[in-house]
C-alpha cells in the first residue's frame, strides 16, 4: 500500500519538473515492478493531504486504474502522517488473500509534523501485525530539518529482521525515480534496468558485471567484434573511394574501440587489446596499399591499350587517303586523254571525210580548206 504525500509542498521544483510529477512517476514504476514481480501482487495507494486521507485504489493487479487514479491527485493541505498510516494498515487487514506479506510504502516530501513517541508507537503496532515499512524521504527543506530524526525513530520501531528500510534523496541530475528503483525497497523486485552503475550491461536493462560477470565479459566480446567489423567496412569503403588517400584515417580508426576499455583492466587483458589493434592496423594498410596497386596497374593497362589501337588506325586512315588522292588523279588523267583525243580525230581530214560520206554530205570543201591553208604555210 502507498502511502502519499500531496501535500502543497509537492509544487515545488527543486525535483523535475515538479515533486508531485516525480512521485506519481516514482509511484507508478514501484507498482509496474511489484505487478511484474510476482503473479499474486497486488497494489493500491491512498493520499495524506487535503480534507482528510483518501484511499484512492484498494489493493488490485489494474494498473489501468491505478494508473489513472494516481493522475487525479492535486497538492493541497498538510500531510498527515499519523492518520495516512493507520488506514493503510486497515486496508491491509481486508486484503483478499491473507498469505501476501503486507507492505507499506510511506512518501515525504513536507515537513513531519507528528510526534516522536506517536510514530515510536505506530511503528510498535506495525511491527505487531507483520506489517513492514519502507520510506521515502525526499524535499530540498527536509534536508534540515527534524524529519530524519523522526522517520528514523519510527523505522527503528517497526523494523523486524532488516525487513524495513528508508531512502533520502536529495535534489540533483538523478531524479526521484531512478534512486529509488535502485535502492534497498524494491528488494527481489529491482528492475535490471535500473542498476545505476553504468556498466556495459546496464544501458541495455540486462544486470551488471557483479550480478553476472561472464555474461558481461561476452557482451563486450561482441560489441568489440561489431566495432572492428564496422571500422573494417569503413576503411574498405574509404579506399575505393579516395584510392591511398584513405590508409592513414583507416589506420587510425580501430583505436576507437579501445574507448570500451578503463585504465583499471587487467595488463595481460590490456595487453591482448594492443597486440588485436595492431593486427587490425597492418591488415588495413596491406588492403590500402593492395588496392592501390591494383588501381595503378588497371590504369597502365587501359592506357597501354588505348595507344595500341591507335597505331593501326592511323596507318589505317593515311591508306585510305593516299589511295582515295591515286584513285582521283587517274580519274582526271582518264578524262584528260578522253578529251585529247576526241579533239585530234576532229581535226584529222580523212576521219570527218568519212563521217560526212557516210551522212550522205559533200566533203569536197574539206579538202578545198586544208590545200588553202597548206599554200598559205609555204608563201610563208
Amino acid at each position: 500500500m502507498f502511502c502519499l504525500d500531496n501535500s502543497g509542498y509537492m509544487r515545488n521544483g527543486d525535483y523535475m519538473p515538479t515533486r508531485l510529477a516525480s512521485l506519481v512517476d516514482t509511484v507508478y514504476r514501484l507498482a509496474e515492478a511489484k505487478i511484474n514481480g510476482n503473479p499474486e501482487s497486488t497494489v493500491g495507494f491512498l493520499t495524506m493531504a487535503g480534507d482528510r486521507v483518501d484511499v484512492h485504489v484498494s489493493p488490485t493487479r489494474d494498473l489501468g486504474k491505478f494508473l489513472t487514479c494516481l493522475k487525479a491527485i492535486t497538492p493541497s493541505g498538510e500531510s498527515d502522517i499519523v492518520t495516512g498510516i493507520k488506514i493503510a494498515n486497515l486496508t491491509l487487514k481486508n486484503r483478499p488473500n491473507r498469505a501476501h506479506r503486507p507492505r507499506i510504502v510511506l512518501f515525504v516530501g513536507s515537513p513531519v509534523t507528528a510526534k516522536e513517541n506517536e510514530l515510536v508507537s505506530l511503528g510498535a503496532q506495525l511491527k505487531k501485525n507483520g506489517v513492514a515499512l519502507d520510506i521515502i524521504h525526499f524535499g530540498t527543506e527536509n534536508s534540515s530539518n527534524a524529519n530524519e530524526a523522526l522517520l528514523g525513530a519510527l523505522l527503528n520501531s517497526v523494523q523486524n529482521s532488516n525487513n524495513s528500510h528508508m531512502v533520502t534523496v536529495p535534489p540533483g541530475p538523478h531524479g526521484l525515480a531512478q534512486a529509488v528503483l535502485t535502492s534497498a525497497v524494491m528488494g527481489d523486485d529491482r528492475p535490471s534496468g535500473f542498476t545505476g552503475r553504468g556498466a556495459v550491461g546496464s544501458s541495455f536493462g540486462m544486470g551488471d558485471e557483479e550480478d553476472d560477470p561472464e555474461l558481461m565479459a561476452a557482451i563486450r566480446a561482441s560489441m568489440e567484434e561489431a566495432e572492428r567489423a564496422t571500422l573494417q567496412q569503413a576503411a574498405q569503403a574509404s579506399v575505393q573511394q579516395n584510392g591511398g588517400a584513405a590508409a592513414a584515417a583507416a589506420a587510425s580508426a580501430p583505436t576507437a574501440a579501445a574507448d570500451y576499455y578503463n585504465e583499471d583492466e587487467d595488463p595481460e587483458v590490456l595487453a591482448a587489446i594492443a597486440l588485436s589493434l595492431q593486427t587490425n592496423e597492418m591488415e588495413d594498410r596491406a588492403a590500402a596499399a593492395t588496392a592501390a596497386a591494383a588501381a595503378t596497374n588497371t590504369t597502365s593497362s587501359t592506357n597501354t591499350t588505348n595507344n595500341t589501337n591507335s597505331a593501326p588506325a592511323a596507318t589505317e586512315g593515311t591508306s585510305q587517303t593516299e589511295g582515295k588522292q591515286n584513285n582521283q588523279s587517274a580519274a582526271a588523267s582518264a578524262n584528260a586523254n578522253e578529251t585529247k583525243s576526241e579533239q585530234e580525230q576532229l581535226e584529222d581530214p580523212a576521219f570527218m571525210d568519212a563521217l560526212l560520206r557516210d551522212a550522205g554530205f559533200d566533203a569536197s570543201f574539206l579538202h578545198e580548206d586544208s590545200d588553202k591553208t597548206k599554200k598559205e604555210e609555204d608563201k610563208k
